[in-house]
C-alpha cells in the first residue's frame, strides 16, 4: 500500500509542477475502465504525452492501473462542419497494474506490466483565446509483457480535461 500511496503522491506532485510552467497541458478524469485522474501534455501540433493513474472496477484485472502513452494526432481527418475536424489519436505505452491477491491466508501485491495500443478522438470546447475543455473517448488494447500473466486486455474510457 506504501507503494501505491507514494506513486500518487509524486504523480500529483509531477502534474503540479509541471502545470505551473507549461503550455498545452491538460488534466482532467476519466470514467470507464479504469476509472481516475489523466493528463495530456502537448509536445508539438502532432504529438503528445498522455497519463495517469486510476482504478478499474469492473474486469479483470481490477485493480491500480498506471499508464504512460505517445500520441500521434490526425487533426484533419474527420469533418464535422465548416473548417471544422474532429482529432482522432493513435499511440502506444505501457501500462502496470496492482492488485491484492489472497494465497493461503496472506494479502500480495501482484503486478502486471502491459504494452498498450491507445485509439482515441476528442472534441475541443474553447473557453478564450488560450484554455480549452476537451471531451475525448479512448479504447487501449494491452498485452502482458511479463511472467506467466501474460494477457490480453483492453481499457474502455470516457472523460474530460481542461488545457491550461
Amino acid at each position: 500500500m506504501k507503494r501505491v500511496l507514494l506513486t500518487v503522491f509524486f504523480i500529483a506532485a509531477w502534474l503540479c509542477a509541471v502545470t505551473a510552467y507549461a503550455d498545452g497541458f491538460g488534466i482532467g478524469v476519466g470514467a470507464g475502465q479504469p476509472s481516475g485522474l489523466n493528463f495530456r501534455y502537448e509536445m508539438t501540433y502532432e504529438m503528445s504525452l498522455q497519463g495517469g493513474a486510476g482504478y478499474a472496477f469492473l474486469l479483470n484485472p481490477k485493480g491500480v492501473y498506471r499508464n504512460l502513452d505517445l500520441l500521434y494526432f490526425f487533426r484533419q481527418l474527420i469533418p464535422i462542419g465548416k473548417g471544422s475536424y474532429l482529432p482522432i489519436y493513435v499511440g502506444g505505452g505501457l501500462c502496470e497494474v496492482l492488485w491484492l491477491e489472497e494465497e493461503e491466508g496472506k494479502k500480495q501485491l501482484m503486478t502486471l506490466s502491459a504494452l498498450e495500443l491507445p485509439i482515441g478522438l476528442y472534441y475541443p470546447i474553447p473557453l478564450n483565446g488560450r484554455n480549452h475543455v476537451e471531451i475525448y473517448g479512448q479504447v487501449r488494447p494491452a498485452i502482458g509483457l511479463f511472467g506467466e500473466k501474460n494477457r490480453f486486455f483492453i481499457s474502455v474510457e470516457i472523460g474530460a480535461r481542461f488545457h491550461f
